[in-house]
């Protein structure tokens, strides 16, 4: 267990940033788990349907982790971005500009 429990809010998984956002080509997602343990990070299209597999691996708690995206093989439009505990998600945007 942990002592500081109470204090745990449900942002523990968060993307930091997307940059740049609005991308055309190639854009940096930063994300981060205040506890360690496995992260998942997707982009979906406006359907749900998972276009990008990112990131699946364990992550060390408070540690920022970068994820490159080539963004210059979707078709231009707004896709989410989708960052997952198992437990917890943290979903932010990205728009693809040709």
């Amino acid at each position: 267990t942990q002592p500081l429990e109470e204090e745990v809010k449900a942002g523990d998984v968060a993307i930091v940033s997307i940059q740049p956002n609005p991308a055309s080509a190639n854009s940096q997602i930063s994300f981060m788990s205040q506890n360690e343990g496995r992260l998942s990070l997707q982009i979906m299209d406006m359907t749900g349907r998972i276009v990008a597999d990112l990131f699946n691996s364990d992550v060390e708690a408070g540690v920022v982790y970068k994820s490159d995206f080539d963004a210059s093989t979707l078709p231009a439009g707004v896709y989410m971005v989708r960052l997952n505990s198992g437990s917890q998600s943290d979903v932010d945007r990205i728009q693809i500009a040709k």
